[in-house]
């Protein structure tokens, strides 16, 4: 099902490829500063790569279908596992989105304006899927979705979005789902971060820590800081079940209270930007502070340096995320 002479859109590195046939069975695929040669057998193609921009050599796999491939490769020439992925669309079919879904997201700018930006595009994107029929909503979603988790493996700062998704995605009951966050247990590895290391010294810290980051870097950039906030709530969704499991809403209620600079750190977040954006997650998971009025006293057992009060009934709000993540 290969198209040669057809140039095919790579959305992972935003290159154009275009494959001839050299001989019979015999495949190249030229894209810039790079080559693959290899065999056609069916619709899979089974290849080497060159990219001379960084002198890198290596080895790919593409699965043709109607409207472009499914790829896999990694680095070096020794058979192993391919891990990264390299899917492609055929140029032409990426102007039919009304027909077939295929269209290129700006994920980026999906990022860039806040999480709250985010959760409406997200909700956009849903609510158009929710109006096509099955047959293009499953190709529709399939396309943003595989985009999306290309950007994430790219951007793994951001994949405490993902989590978001996938919560939103499940609660519009008229939507196919098919997100899958690639290499998750790789992700699960780096994020989840065990009880004893969220205690002490904290997760902030630990997370510096885990990064290499320079704090002196992240208190005086703001880009920094931006990075260092989103790369805070990925390890805070990933090690969240962790804190969740003791079924313990004090200890739980004292784990999101400390994610304040005040607290164990020496970060500096004057208006209280790192604990908001943790809070906003976890409304995008559908835990929302502001459906909890009423104060609490919460003991520093765990987690804080000092006991503290708040206007919010944080034990009762952890009692609800307790129910719905561990004891659902």
């Amino acid at each position: 099902m290969i198209k040669l002479n057809t140039p095919y859109h790579v959305a992972e590195e935003n290159v154009t490829v275009t494959f001839t046939e050299v001989k019979n069975g015999s495949i190249t695929g030229t894209y810039t500063n790079a080559i693959l040669t290899g065999t056609l057998e069916g619709n899979v193609l089974s290849a080497t790569f060159h990219n001379t921009a960084v002198n890198a050599v290596g080895l790919i796999e593409l699965t043709f279908n109607e409207y472009g491939f499914e790829g896999k490769w990694k680095n070096g020439l020794e058979p192993g596992p391919m891990r990264g992925k390299w899917d492609g669309t055929i140029e032409a079919d990426l102007e039919k989105n009304e027909v077939i879904g295929y269209k290129l997201y700006d994920l980026k700018e999906y990022t860039d304006n806040g999480l709250y930006s985010f959760i409406k595009k997200l909700n956009d994107i849903l609510g158009e899927a929710g109006q096509m029929e099955m047959e293009n909503q499953e190709v529709f979603l399939d396309n943003f979705y595989k985009q999306m988790n290309a950007f994430f493996a790219k951007h793994p700062e951001f994949i405490y979005l993902a989590k978001i998704t996938e919560k939103i995605s499940g609660n519009f009951d008229n939507v196919w789902f098919s997100l899958f966050i690639e290499n998750d247990e790789e992700m699960m590895e780096r994020f989840a971060l065990k009880l004893d290391t969220l205690r002490d010294p904290g997760i902030i810290n630990a997370v510096l820590k885990a990064e290499h980051l320079d704090i002196s870097k992240i208190n005086d950039d703001y880009n920094e800081f931006t990075r260092f906030s989103n790369l805070l709530s990925s390890y805070f969704v990933y090690s969240l079940d962790n804190v969740v499991e003791q079924n313990d809403a004090e200890e739980l209620a004292e784990f999101i209270l400390s994610i304040s600079a005040s607290n164990k750190s020496a970060l500096s977040d004057d208006e209280n930007a790192i604990p908001d954006q943790i809070l906003d997650v976890l409304s995008g998971l559908g835990f929302d502070i502001h459906d909890y009025e009423g104060s609490s006293e919460i003991n520093s057992t765990h987690y804080l340096k000092n006991s503290v009060s708040s206007g919010y009934d944080y034990l009762a709000y952890s009692e609800n995320i307790i129910s719905e993540l561990y004891c659902s």
